[in-house]
């Protein structure tokens, strides 16, 4: 994938990916259209419902009225005539009134209206004492719509005279109504859309804006910039904790650059000087003829500062190896003391040159890997025995508390470290300056793989010290572990 170029203002988009902010504007105008609608079409509904009720109304006060002339004039179909030309010479809403007597003739009717449904279209008719609940609607063969309702009239005596009314409404200015107000309709939802298109856009911009900060911010960020941070307090507050896991991971990849910088600069500071002494070796050996003890001379000087090179890149690849936890820790359940006997058989002859006394004290049973256990006792030992003056004393102390923690504390009367350098110990190629006056070669590695080690065990690793005063060396292991164990 290639990144679009784009200017401040524009977030770098991948090919294919999608946009927040063209998402948020699409939510917003179908959120704002679902609420038009259903709104609109609850309103649309309301309305038909209140003009159907006003037809009702309408319709049920001329039968009414009807009635009540019938009750009044039963014998005078005139007078019933003249009603029903009255009211509709004063209405502006079309309807029509068909009054029959029990044979089905027509005795009184609304005239001079193309509007006159006929007598069978009707529904059936409600008792004289009643009134109907509900009319019908239909449209006509002209394709003019109406609302229809029929209904009994009787002269107020029992098995007395009775008629048939018919009322009809023509419902063709409700209809001009309701389609004027779907145009209306029509109108607001189409600017609803562009509106909320429109403010849809302005919001999405706003909120994106935080987006955009972190996108500059990233591409800020360079190997040389790692100590740029985003400012949380500028972020809402669903981006706070990525920016902190941002800012989280700044600090870390900072830490790791420096670290592999400084790791880097001391490198090659360290190899420089072997490499020059066989460079140098090699330059004097080749500008004459030596004899062969000469010879041998320079080849067993190369060969030290080759044990010297090999040592380094060994424990280089090893602290490399543990860092990134591929080494499988092999735990068994062995004897704390066999191992430190073992490791101080090695240096029998060292400790007899220097005349330097120990003493171990304490007996414990410890589940750990074996093999790196020991390499851990050789670079504190070989420190402890390397930086004692001759006659000092070294004392190795094993216990064991009720939690299961094994600690073992290795003290010396050494020449100790200073305040200044015990921060920096555990630091690859780091020594003191009290450790290279009085021993010029030396990798600095040592302390790094014990705390390499002591992190793949779960433990720790704590130094006490003082210039002239000595160093204490605690190693702490954690309480077994449930699973079972090789027992040594």
């Amino acid at each position: 994938m290639s990144w679009k170029s784009a200017t401040n203002d524009e977030q770098p988009q991948l090919k294919g990916a999608y946009s927040i902010t063209r998402r948020l504007i699409v939510f917003n105008i179908v959120a704002a259209l679902v609420i038009l609608l259903t709104t609109i079409s609850y309103l649309y509904y309301a309305l038909v419902l209140s003009l159907e009720e006003e037809d009702r109304l309408y319709l049920l006060k001329k039968i009414q009225v009807v009635r009540s002339v019938l009750q009044a004039s039963p014998d005078d179909p005139a007078a019933v005539q003249r009603e029903i030309q009255l009211q509709g010479d004063f209405q502006f809403i079309r309807f029509y009134i068909r009054v029959l007597d029990e044979k089905g003739a027509v005795i009184a009717q609304t005239k001079n209206t193309a509007f006159s449904p006929a007598a069978d279209l009707f529904p059936g008719p409600v008792a004289a004492d009643r009134l109907p609940e509900t009319g019908k609607k239909m449209r006509l063969a002209n394709g003019a719509s109406c609302y229809l309702m029929s209904a009994w009239a009787d002269d107020g005596n029992p098995g007395g005279r009775r008629w048939l009314i018919q009322a009809a409404l023509d419902l063709s200015h409700e209809a001009g109504i309701l389609r004027r107000y779907r145009i209306k309709v029509e109108l607001v939802v189409i600017a609803g859309i562009l509106i909320c298109g429109a403010v849809g856009f302005w919001i999405a911009r706003r909120s994106m804006r935080p987006m955009r900060l972190l996108t500059r911010t990233l591409q800020g960020v360079r190997a040389t910039r790692l100590s740029k941070r985003l400012d949380a307090s500028r972020l809402p507050r669903e981006l706070t904790f990525f920016a902190a896991s941002f800012n989280d991971m700044l600090e870390r990849l900072e830490d790791s650059f420096n670290r592999l910088t400084r790791f880097s600069t001391d490198l090659a500071h360290e190899l420089r000087t072997p490499i020059n002494n066989l460079r140098g070796e090699a330059e004097v050996a080749l500008s004459k003829a030596r004899s062969a003890d000469d010879y041998r001379q320079i080849i067993e000087s190369s060969l030290e500062e080759y044990e010297h090179l090999s040592h380094m890149i060994e424990s280089l690849l090893f602290i490399a190896k543990a860092e990134s936890t591929d080494i499988a820790i092999q735990r068994a359940e062995f004897s704390a003391n066999r191992e430190i006997s073992a490791v101080l058989d090695y240096y029998d002859a060292y400790i007899d040159e220097k005349n330097i006394s120990f003493t171990l004290n304490g007996s414990v049973r410890l589940n750990a890997d074996p093999v790196l256990f020991r390499r851990i006792m050789t670079n504190v030992l070989s420190n402890a025995f390397r930086y004692t003056p001759s006659g000092g004393r070294v004392t190795i102390s094993l216990a064991q508390n009720s939690l299961g923690e094994t600690t073992i504390t290795v003290s010396d009367t050494g020449v100790g470290i200073a305040a200044a350098d015990i921060d920096h110990v555990f630091s690859r190629f780091y020594r003191g300056s009290a450790a290279k006056k009085l021993v010029s070669r030396g990798t600095g590695l040592g302390l790094a793989i014990v705390r390499s080690i002591m992190d793949l065990h779960g433990g720790s690793i704590r130094i006490a010290s003082a210039p002239t005063g000595g160093t204490t060396v605690a190693l702490i292991f954690p309480a077994a572990p449930l699973e079972n164990i090789t027992k040594m």
